[in-house]
């Protein structure tokens, strides 16, 4: 797994991210490791690996990724283009493709990526102001939001 540093999220607790990455690749990652893990993405253009904890959602070998504020972080769009990625997944490490979609461009599979992510992280729709099956308001949060779909290799 790379050690590349975490990639620019503006400035907003770069600290958290380091400690939730060492949790991860601690003795303790069970204590997060059912909704945390470790995801590398490289740079574009430089092949550089960037490193950080995201909370994910899994549906088979498919890790779904839903990116909040996603105007304020940057590192999601080395996806852009479907692009190979690794992960830190309870306490395995594994490789795979992952894409990066925005509602302009694949609102089905948007809408889709939070659905399944409101399903298991509930507050989720809480924060957004989404009320329990109301599809208006989950596109209208799918509209402001972006996700990342990981297809695990075997």
């Amino acid at each position: 797994m790379s050690t590349g540093e975490t990639p620019t999220t503006r400035g907003k607790q770069p600290w958290l991210n380091r400690a939730m990455s060492r949790l991860v690749r601690s003795r303790f990652s069970r204590l997060v490791d059912r909704s945390i893990l470790l995801l590398t993405v490289f740079g574009r253009r430089t092949g550089r690996p960037y490193t950080f904890p995201v909370q994910y959602v899994q549906h088979g070998d498919v890790l779904w990724v839903y990116i909040g504020s996603s105007e304020d972080k940057t590192w999601w769009r080395n996806l852009e283009q479907e692009a190979r990625v690794q992960v830190l997944l309870r306490g395995r490490e594994r490789t795979g493709r992952g894409v990066a979609y925005t509602y302009d461009r694949q609102p089905g599979i948007v809408a889709d990526g939070l659905r399944r992510y409101i399903h298991r992280f509930p507050s989720t729709a809480k924060r957004l102001g989404i009320p329990q099956g109301d599809n208006e308001a989950l596109a209208h949060a799918a509209a402001r939001s972006a996700v990342v779909r990981v297809h695990l290799e075997s």
